[in-house]
């Protein structure tokens, strides 16, 4: 009979358990397991990551918990989230493949201009860059297609918001690639 505060759980054929009572939480002991997993190859580059609810049924964990594991995987670049595609294992240097729904977004357009403005300089590490209305009026989009753009950016990791003060490039240690 197992501890009570064990769970066992079954992902790619390997016992996982989860302690639920230890000082350590429970979002780092499931990106710890999932990081053992990308490294053993369990999961390859290219790979997909299981959704955010298979997630959260197999840990039995809230949506939070598995977000703030897969962040962390983020930081240390060992996957990529894009939206409307999902999370997948390794770094994209510019989008992953598109599907067929997103062959003409003018936000992943808008999002390649302003990765190449960061690439050649124009918008320079870990400066603003230009604010929402400014953008609108640049690109002549809406203000959704401006934000989609940014969390597309944010995703990938070209740059970080704060709140209240705007979008900020990526010090380029931190960029895709690198």
């Amino acid at each position: 009979m197992t501890d009570a505060r064990w769970r066992p759980l079954f992902i790619s054929s390997r016992r996982i358990e989860l302690d639920r009572e230890g000082p350590d939480p429970l979002y780092r002991q499931i990106a710890h397991i999932l990081r053992d997993q990308i490294q053993s190859r369990e999961f390859k580059e290219g790979d997909m990551l299981p959704s955010e609810d298979e997630l959260m049924k197999r840990f039995e964990v809230s949506r939070r918990t598995v977000n703030k594991a897969v962040k962390i995987l983020r930081k240390e670049a060992l996957v990529t989230f894009s939206p409307g595609y999902g999370t997948v294992v390794g770094r994209w240097l510019s989008f992953p493949p598109l599907l067929p729904s997103q062959a003409n977004c003018p936000y992943r357009t808008i999002a390649d201009e302003v990765i190449s403005k960061i690439r050649d300089g124009t918008y320079l590490p870990l400066e603003a860059l230009p604010g929402i209305k400014h953008l609108t009026r640049t690109y002549g989009a809406s203000r959704t297609t401006i934000r989609r753009t940014l969390a597309l950016l944010r995703d990938l990791g070209w740059i970080y918001s704060v709140q209240g003060k705007g979008s900020f490039v990526e010090h380029e240690d931190n960029w895709p690639g690198q």
